[in-house]
């Protein structure tokens, strides 16, 4: 009877096209689903390689994702959307003709099959983005569609190669004229203007905007009267979403760069200049006439400057850019040193003036520097350092005397050319006043003006405090090596207020050594001063060890710890942390050890190597601190690691008054990214407490809100509360008589091996946590046996599998035995073949599909006695099946070739009737826990 129903089975099997199988053996469902499961990826490296993959599946894989897609009212088809957008993006990016064409075949198909409007749509939206021309009837079939007629229209746009269907769409006359219009306009069709000008008469309003909106884009001069008399019935006013008068203005702007078209073009431009008020209409003619006019536009121009509406004067000024000469330049020079002309207008003629850098009228724009009207004087600032030259250069200087000395001071920090002798010559002046001098000392250090250094250094003693001041600021951005002994000199003698800007100058004076040079230059300095501690920030910034040997040393002599211990504390090396520790453990001072241990946080924060390194060494400066300040650094540390451990201390803590506030933002940081890894008592103790704590607060808005927060992760706790207490691992008394052996005792992976980072521990259980492929396997092999264990599926779609009797490092469904774990009734898997099923052997033997509840633990029992296989799962038979009888012996192809016509899934499956092996947990993606895993060998 058996027989006969596999038999039966494979007849059915046998009647269906056998999907195509990647390197890997997969079908196109199985990589449909292993894509899914990865996605959202972090980078592009990562999408590309998932795209690729779903790519290999072809048309199939397109219907298969777009089968998935549910009404809104029925789920969310975000991670489904993801998918299929970046697979048209990949491919019309990166893909082959032919991977580009399966896409296309798939998402028409897809569309046909689609009976949701909404997925349809955006179904609808995909497509054009790899479309051709025969495309075309795909989109016809929705244009009369109100729901999607957009998306239609739009598809048809963006098609390329169907301009002749779209003209004959417009002989037919069987759509709306406005609809026509607009496809017409989008793409550009000249040929349909004649039957777009013969619509226009007896149209309704829509129609109208329509028909004006596609003859702006594809008409001829015959459409500028059209238009010209449609936009007088309007006022020729401006409306931004499209009428008669905005569609004249874009058509002429279209038209003005053909020489054939000029005379045409100026005349309705100039009818509009005239005939409108509009602000906007009036700049779009005169664009069209300085276009097609060119030079001899230059009269309108001028006579625009006298226009009192500022907008209009600055476009027309814009628009002359192309084609403005140096008569031009000059006219406008007149207008803007006319004292007939208005500030503003003088303003944005020289603003134009410096965008252009038009040099010749520089004589106009100095003097107007100094110009009683601020606006005009900065603008003419301005445009001087954008002209640059020496007359510039020179009048910029003058006036960092005058009102607009701040304006000046910008411009010449951004001026186009070389300041460098004229600042240099300014400094010498013994006449400039102390506003001009600090302004030139900054310019010299921004600029980096080394040739200045001597001028510097000539101010340091100036009799005036404030030039002074700005001399030894100026330093660290004009010395050079050349400057060190002098710099050091200087220090020697310098008081306590000049040595921090002298140090950063001796910094600034080697950032072109090594730091080994570093260290040799200035560690003579420092031996032979009377003062070394004035070089330990030196010798900080040079870093190396030799130099924090130095340092150490010299933090241990009273004399100069306090200053050897300011110098360790910029040290940016992860030599320091331990350093650090070091120091804040023998601190005779609460206050060095919380200024040790606040920067031993900042180095573990930037060195350490991971969240576990970064735990251990923040677990040691807490256990080090001596202030609840210190505490409360370490504990924010704790919190970014993000581990277990990190929340167990942060539950200590909870309960000091004086760091309860950092431990319950730890706590509430670390399990709000891990609620569903960490749980038990412990866990739920340590949000209690942070949410008591939050609780006090009462008058802070963000502390009610993470009361609320924390609330909602104790009802998930709770609502996982079963699924999360794993039992411990024990045999029953009639397990132990009859000789079973627990692989897993829910504390450590000791029996098994593989990949032990993506399987971890966590409450007693096996938390898959891999993306792909991760396998982990038994140390023993086994024969003959009976496996139990507990699984749970805690998200939708999960894949998985046990492996039996299979080799390690090959793919055990066909150099073993694969038993399918899957969430088989997850949307994704709306295609699933019966032999993929939960608790088929994979490929060979389909099991009875039964139903999974998310979160609940599950028994399963795998028998593999001989040929037999039995699936038990929560007490209930789901396959019973003997393999050599199902596969009638063949195992691989009686030919030698890949198309095996004995197996369910028409594979070769070389390893089936392995006599022993591995038994294996197969990862296809995380979501999945396992535990009380326990197995009897029959062999023994």
């Amino acid at each position: 009877m058996k027989r006969i129903y596999i038999a039966l089975i494979c007849a059915l099997l046998l009647s269906v096209t056998v999907s195509s199988q990647d390197a890997r053996q997969r079908t196109p469902q199985t990589i449909v689903a292993d894509v899914l499961a990865e996605l959202p990826v972090n980078n592009t490296a990562d999408f590309d390689a998932t795209m690729a993959d779903l790519a290999s599946t072809g048309e199939t894989g397109v219907i298969q994702l777009a089968d998935m897609l549910v009404p809104a009212t029925d789920g969310k088809n975000n991670l489904v959307e993801y998918a299929l957008n970046g697979l048209v993006a990949y491919v019309s990016g990166h893909g082959t003709e032919s991977q580009i064409e399966a896409v296309r075949a798939g998402l028409s198909s897809a569309i046909d099959r689609c009976g949701d409007t909404a997925n349809k749509a955006f179904l609808l939206t995909l497509l054009p983005r790899i479309s051709h021309g025969a495309d075309m009837d795909v989109f016809m079939k929705y244009i009369n569609d109100p729901a999607l007629t957009e998306y239609a229209q739009s598809g048809i746009i963006l098609t390329e190669g169907c301009d002749d269907a779209v003209l004959q769409l417009f002989k037919e006359d069987k759509l709306p004229h406005a609809v026509l219009a607009r496809i017409a306009g989008a793409k550009g069709l000249t040929a349909a203007e004649p039957v777009l000008i013969s619509w226009l008469p007896g149209a309704d309003a829509t129609t109208v905007v329509s028909i004006c909106k596609a003859l702006a884009r594809t008409g001829t001069a015959k459409s500028l009267q059209v238009l010209a008399k449609a936009a007088a019935k309007e006022g020729y006013q401006w409306k931004p979403d499209g009428d008669a008068t905005t569609s004249l203005a874009e058509l002429l702007n279209r038209l003005a760069p053909d020489a054939a078209n000029r005379k045409t073009v100026t005349k309705h431009a100039n009818d509009l200049l005239k005939k409108s008020n509009s602000t906007n209409v009036r700049t779009a003619a005169l664009a069209a006439i300085m276009t097609a006019k060119g030079k001899d536009a230059s009269k309108q121009l001028l006579k625009a400057m006298e226009s009192a509406d500022r907008q209009y004067r600055v476009a027309a000024l814009r628009h002359c850019e192309p084609w403005a000469d140096e008569s031009l330049y000059a006219a406008l020079g007149a207008i803007a040193s006319s004292p007939k002309t208005d500030a503003q207008t003088r303003t944005d003629i020289i603003n134009w003036l410096g965008t252009n850098k038009v040099s010749s009228q520089t004589d106009v724009i100095l003097p107007l520097t100094a110009s009683a009207d601020s606006e005009t004087a900065e603008a003419a600032i301005t445009a001087a350092s954008r002209i640059g030259g020496a007359k510039s250069l020179v009048a910029l200087i003058e006036a960092l005397s005058g009102a607009n000395h701040e304006a000046a001071y910008r411009s010449l920090l951004r001026f186009n050319g070389k300041i460098d002798q004229a600042v240099t010559e300014a400094l010498n002046d013994k006449k400039q006043d102390t506003q001009v001098l600090c302004h030139l000392l900054k310019l010299a250090s921004t600029r980096r003006i080394q040739e200045t250094a001597p001028s510097v250094f000539g101010l340091l003693p100036d009799s005036d405090p404030t030039v002074a001041a700005a001399a030894y600021e100026a330093l660290p951005g004009v010395v050079s090596a050349n400057d060190i002994n002098t710099l050091c000199k200087l220090t020697e003698q310098a008081g306590n207020d000049r040595l921090p800007m002298l140090q950063k100058a001796i910094i600034s004076a080697m950032e072109e050594f090594d730091a080994d040079k570093k260290y040799e230059t200035i560690r003579p300095y420092a031996t032979a001063s009377k003062n070394p501690a004035a070089y330990y920030p030196v010798l900080a910034s040079a870093g190396t060890t030799d130099a924090i040997a130095m340092l150490t040393e010299a933090y241990g002599n009273p004399t100069t710890s306090n200053a050897a211990l300011a110098a360790l504390l910029t040290v940016d090396d992860p030599s320091m942390m331990d350093i650090m520790y070091d120091i804040a453990t023998g601190a005779t001072t609460d206050a060095v050890s919380d200024k040790a241990l606040s920067r031993y946080a900042r180095l573990v924060a930037k060195y350490g190597d991971n969240p576990i390194t970064k735990y251990q060494l923040y677990r040691r400066g807490i256990e080090a601190s001596r202030t609840p300040e210190s505490a409360n650094v370490m504990l924010r540390g704790l919190a970014g690691t993000g581990t277990y451990q990190a929340l167990m201390i942060a539950d200590k803590y909870a309960g000091d008054p004086t760091t309860a506030d950092m431990a319950a933002d730890a706590i509430r940081s670390i399990m709000s990214k891990h609620i569903d890894e960490y749980s038990g008592p412990e866990v739920k103790g340590a949000l209690e407490k942070a949410a008591a704590q939050f609780a006090t607060h009462k008058n802070d808005p963000d502390a009610g809100y993470a009361v609320d927060d924390i609330k909602g992760m104790l009802a998930r706790l709770e609502a996982r509360k079963e699924s999360v207490t794993a039992p411990s691992s024990q045999l029953t008394d009639k397990e132990k008589s009859e000789g079973w052996e627990i692989l897993f005792d829910g504390r450590s992976l000791y029996k098994w091996t593989g990949d032990t980072v993506s399987y971890r521990v966590v409450d007693g259980c096996i938390d898959v946590t891999s993306k792909f492929g991760g396998n982990l396997y038994t140390v023993d092999q086994f024969g003959d046996f009976v496996l139990r264990f507990e699984f749970s599926l805690d998200r939708e779609g999960v894949n998985n599998g046990i492996g039996i009797r299979t080799p390690m490092g090959v793919d055990a469904a066909y150099h073993g035995m694969e038993i399918q774990i899957l969430d088989h009734d997850a949307p994704m898997y709306k295609n699933l073949a019966p032999y993929q099923v939960h608790g088929s052997v994979y490929g060979v033997i389909p099991a009875k599909r039964i139903k999974f509840e998310h979160g609940k633990w599950n028994t399963e029992e795998i028998r593999a006695e001989g040929d037999r296989i039995t699936v038990t799962v929560n007490g209930r038979v789901i396959l019973d099946g003997n393999i050599r009888e199902a596969c009638q012996g063949h195992a691989v192809s009686e030919d030698g070739s890949e198309e095996n016509p004995w197996t369910t899934d028409h594979r070769n499956h070389p390893g089936l009737f392995n006599k022993s092996g591995h038994i294996g947990l197969l990862g296809h993606g995380a979501g999945i826990r396992f535990r009380n895993i326990r197995v009897l060998d029959l062999g023994k």
